[in-house]
């Protein structure tokens, strides 16, 4: 969740490849709606702008959501940056099992 950026792309397509359901959200929602979504959603994983972050606190301090990892696109140890210097290194070292990865029609 955030303003259009080269992190929500990258976060958004990359998901999308490895076959995950992504649910985009509206960055203006209020933070019982946003929160609602997550419910409902059932997210595991919720990348978001740190923007937002007195939102994000305040919904991941209710703990009614099943967000296990929440990904801030700056700063935080789950960090776009963070992330995409762990895939280089992954890809350097000769992991390169994610191009095993085949679309399914079916989801």
């Amino acid at each position: 969740m955030g303003r259009n950026s080269y992190p929500w792309i990258v976060a958004y397509l990359s998901n999308l490849f490895c076959k995950n359901i992504v649910v985009p959200l509206d960055k203006e929602l209020q933070t019982a709606e946003l929160e609602d979504s997550l419910i409902r959603s059932e997210a595991v994983a919720f990348c978001y702008d740190s923007k937002y972050e007195a939102k994000i606190n305040e919904i991941r301090e209710n703990g009614k959501t099943s967000v296990k990892y929440w990904i801030p696109t700056e700063d935080g140890e789950l960090s776009f940056e963070k992330m995409l210097e762990k895939g280089r290194k992954l890809i350097e070292s000769g992991d390169n099992s994610f191009k095993d990865e085949q679309p399914d029609s079916e989801t």
